[in-house]
């Protein structure tokens, strides 16, 4: 046996010592396979507490077992912490890409919604033609597709010469036809081959339009006034799309084009629909070059001389929707107007906006609401359309919150229709920055108007408070001219930093759990002495 060697600095007294020993003599002998113990007295020896039995003396608690050394995270290290995570979420979602794919009824290209809306199955075409007006917005390729626009407006015709043929009731449980769909299919595409199909809609149903006698105070239109009512806003669409297609790249517009060449040396219906397009868009793109104006612009001082025959079939069937006993055929008459630049169009809105004349089919609480509102929606067609002749007057009305709770009073708690107030509030600036927008400086020329929508940033409305803030920052308004970074690009910043500090959060913590305890444990007596 060999005695451990104890240093020469004691920090306890020769008595607290011996009492410590004592009870742990095992500290100063050999222990286990003859090596020495050693004690250092330059370090705290633990606290004795006494035994739970009162016997051998002071008991002292064992330490625990050292950690482990820690290393710096190593390559493997962060691979699990990233890059295994990453690859599970990818393949979850590429999973649950393709079982929704596997689900989806068939593929999105135009010989198959053709095959599904010619089926002998009825259920089948209706249900593919719900799934075009709802893929056609979202997918420009088909937009594009002046073949498959033909071919729509093809089908349209030929759904309406069987139906010719055959009487069509209105019962309001009967499932709905093909020509319920199809116009606003026809819409969405940037060529107008479905003008003249849509044009027929309305000349054959707009004397027709009813309500129907259901045994309650509910306004449903019946069959006719529906299909006028969806010709009406297809047109209206189709309009809009039309700007856009001269808003694109010209090697796009040029595609187009050749393609309704093509398509316009064809026999048939279809090829007589492709010659109007052309024509009126050879006409349209004409006008704006003499004009000096941007494509989508055309002036509206000048005429475009002899008008196309298409512009002839807009004013024949728009007439004829200006002039109908229901409301809402009037109301999207005018958006319809609005959309079409032509200025053989605009007199048809200026009718609207001084006509005194009473639908007999409102939708609206009084006579005296439907024409005020009829006008109002001719005054924004014509401020979409930049007209020299739009009524600032008029708009300004649409602006002031007071006019408009006068014009709005009912039996209601607050005293006045609020929804009615501001769905005119955003309707009205909404139409204002899609004019400023396209004619930069527009409304510099009407402070009055400027003056108006500054009151409507402390509007009780949050939504017309928005739609306030953005028309008055727009550049033109504010006299920028430089870039600007857009919300959608801060937007995706805020995201990536997020996710960035979020993920820097989950490294430190991870890195320090693998610290080293920075307190020194105490060193561990035995409560008792070996047995040899």
């Amino acid at each position: 046996m060999q005695v451990a060697c104890l240093p020469h600095t004691i920090p306890y007294t020769i008595s607290d010592l011996g009492v410590r020993l004592a009870a742990c003599p095992e500290a100063l002998y050999a222990g286990v396979n003859g090596n020495a113990a050693h004690i250092s007295m330059s370090e705290p020896l633990p606290e004795p507490r006494d035994s739970p039995n009162g016997e051998n003396g002071p008991v002292f608690e064992r330490a625990e077992p050292a950690l482990p050394p820690v290393e710096p995270p190593s390559g493997t290290f962060l691979a699990q912490l990233f890059l295994i995570p990453g690859l599970v979420v990818a393949v979850l979602v590429g999973l649950v890409w393709l079982f929704f794919g596997w689900l989806a009824p068939g593929s999105y290209e135009p010989q198959d919604f053709l095959r599904g809306l010619r089926s002998n199955h009825d259920p089948v075409r209706w249900r593919t033609a719900q799934d075009l007006a709802q893929i056609l917005p979202r997918k420009q390729s088909l937009r594009l597709d002046v073949a498959f626009a033909l071919d729509l407006a093809g089908l349209l015709e030929e759904e309406l010469n069987r139906e010719a043929s055959a009487t069509v009731g209105n019962d309001p449980g009967q499932a709905p036809h093909l020509a319920e769909f199809l116009p606003a299919a026809l819409g969405h595409f940037h060529v107008p081959v479905g003008v003249p199909v849509l044009c027929r809609m309305i000349r054959d149903n707009v004397r027709h339009i009813e309500y129907l006698d259901d045994g309650q105070a509910s306004r449903t239109v019946n069959l006719p006034g529906l299909r006028v009512r969806n010709s009406l806003v297809a047109l209206a669409n189709l309009g809009g799309r039309l700007e856009e297609l001269e808003a694109m790249p010209a090697e796009e517009q040029d595609r187009v084009w050749h393609s309704l060449r093509d398509c316009a040396s064809q026999e048939g219906r279809k090829g007589e629909f492709a010659r109007l397009a052309l024509d009126y868009l050879e006409s349209r793109r004409a006008a704006a070059q003499a004009s000096g104006e941007v494509a989508f612009m055309p002036s509206r001082e000048k005429p475009f001389g002899s008008p196309p025959a298409l512009v002839r079939q807009l004013d024949e069937a728009l007439a004829l929707a200006v002039n109908c006993e229901d409301e809402m055929s009037r109301k999207f008459a005018c958006l319809a107007l609005a959309n079409w630049p032509e200025a053989q169009l605009e007199p048809l809105l200026l009718d609207l906006l001084r006509s005194e004349q009473v639908p007999r089919l409102l939708e609206s609480v009084t006579p005296q609401r439907a024409i005020q509102e009829i006008q109002y929606n001719a005054a924004l067609g014509l401020l979409r359309r930049h007209s020299p002749r739009t009524p600032w007057r008029l708009l300004e009305e649409l602006l002031d919150e007071k006019v408009l709770i006068e014009r709005y009073r009912d039996n209601s708690p607050q005293g006045y229709d609020a929804a009615a107030v501001s769905m005119v509030q955003l309707a009205t600036l909404r139409t204002l920055y899609e004019a400023e927008r396209k004619r930069p400086g527009f409304l510099r020329e009407q402070p009055d108007i400027i003056r108006l929508v500054e009151k409507l940033e402390s509007s009780s409305n949050a939504a017309v408070q928005i739609e306030a803030r953005r028309l008055l920052g727009t550049e033109s308004l504010l006299g920028r001219t430089g870039p600007r970074v857009s919300r959608e690009l801060l937007l995706l910043v805020g995201v990536g930093m997020g996710v960035g500090i979020l993920l820097l959060v989950a490294v430190v913590a991870r890195w320090k759990r693998h610290l080293p305890n920075q307190a020194t444990n105490p060193p561990s007596f035995p409560n008792s002495l070996p047995t040899s």
